[in-house]
């Protein structure tokens, strides 16, 4: 297929090459590769035979073809007399004529099929039967093509605003050789983006969501996992760990009381679910819940037995006057009271409050206040040294 240099179409256009009447000449060359933007015959003279391969052309002719919508230019096929033995010519070009190479204006490629190698008898050059070469009525231009050294093409075309899937694009299918071809939309891949993600660097996407006003322990939250890369997992919220933290509400009762707030009568205090007086001089506070929810209760005292060694479990009572809120006592609050040796004890548990104001109370039950079985009764000052309740939002 005959190949047209740039010069050589703006040649044919302008009148510069009038075929049949300008002098057109032959260039046998080899190894060389088409460049549409080479000009004249310098740029390709280093590729010419090295036996010579210049010939003139004769019997130039334009011949029309209405039925196929075609114009050939054709030639006399190019005899080169006794061309001696050397390279073997694959492909000519066609240029007009100039006694300087430099200015010799290049028309049209056309590679060489047979690969005759020339041995010093007449070397004919015979010509397709459609001629040099041929130019279409549809093959000059196209308006309504998409080029690609053209910009703004796309952009002015009208644009469908919601597409579906069984519309198609046009493509290069990278795995066939860039060959052309069409795809589904509903076949590409997912690489757009989802509208409904959550964002690590977009404000206020979580702030609008539905809240759910009572989680339940089964409701799940999503986390990172450190121990496992910070990969991505789910947790339920009933399994979430129990973490004290700082800032939260709390009260504080240690060392700040004096002999006489430590009551060392042996009244007995009924626990749960009974409306119960406190004793001038029991230990008591009063507590400030922020919020409604869970709290952690802390106990701490320093205390001994006083004479011998015995057992003694320990409650912290919420709203001793109305309706008692315990937390500790029995199997869970236990310990035991050394002779005369003073040591740390630690409690915790977990108790639910309303926001609001709370009384507190630190009961006790020992051998000496077992009047009624599952009674509690105030500690003897004698044997406590110092004590502190911290009450921890959690």
């Amino acid at each position: 297929m005959s190949l047209m240099y740039n010069t050589g179409i703006l040649a044919l256009t302008n009148g510069t090459v009038i075929w049949g009447t300008s002098a057109m000449r032959c260039m046998l060359v080899a190894a060389y590769t088409f460049d549409v933007a080479q000009q004249y015959l310098s740029d390709v003279a280093a590729f010419e035979i090295t036996q010579g391969g210049r010939g003139t052309l004769a019997g130039m002719v334009v011949v029309p073809d209405v039925v196929n919508n075609r114009t050939k230019f054709d030639a006399t096929d190019l005899t080169y007399t006794t061309l001696a033995a050397g390279d073997t010519p694959t492909s000519a070009i066609i240029y007009k004529y100039n006694v300087a190479d430099a200015s010799a204006e290049l028309l049209c490629y056309i590679p060489l099929v047979g690969g005759v190698a020339p041995d010093g008898s007449d070397y004919v050059v015979s010509w397709n039967s459609d001629g040099l070469f041929i130019i279409t009525t549809t093959g000059i231009s196209d308006p309504a093509a998409i080029h690609v050294s053209v910009a703004a093409e796309i952009s002015t075309l009208t644009e469908k605003i919601v597409p579906v899937s069984s519309d198609v694009v046009f493509i290069e299918d990278s795995g066939d050789s860039s060959n052309k071809k069409k795809v589904k939309v509903g076949n590409l891949p997912s690489v757009i983006g989802d509208t409904a993600a959550i964002h690590d660097n977009v404000a206020a996407e979580i702030s609008v969501i539905t809240e759910k006003v009572i989680p339940v322990a089964t409701d799940l939250l999503v986390i990172e996992d450190s121990a496992d890369s910070n990969n991505k997992k789910r947790i339920q919220i009933g399994n979430l760990p129990v973490v004290a933290g700082t800032g939260g509400d709390i009260v504080e009762m240690l060392n700040v009381h004096p002999a006489a707030n430590r009551s060392t009568n042996s009244a007995v205090f009924v626990g749960i679910g009974v409306a119960v007086v406190p004793e001038p001089g029991d230990i008591i506070g009063s507590f400030v819940a922020a919020t409604t929810g869970k709290y952690l209760i802390t106990l701490r005292l320093n205390a001994y037995g006083a004479g011998s060694t015995y057992w003694f479990h320990v409650r912290v009572v919420f709203d001793y006057a109305a309706v008692p809120i315990i937390v500790g006592g029995g199997a869970d609050w236990f310990g035991t009271f050394y002779n005369n040796d003073a040591r740390n004890y630690s409690f915790a548990g977990i108790v639910s409050l309303v926001a609001g104001a709370h009384t507190v109370k630190c009961e006790w039950q020992v051998p000496g206040s077992l009047a009624t079985v599952g009674t509690y009764a105030q500690l003897s000052v004698g044997n406590l040294v110092n004590w502190s309740i911290t009450a921890v939002g959690i």
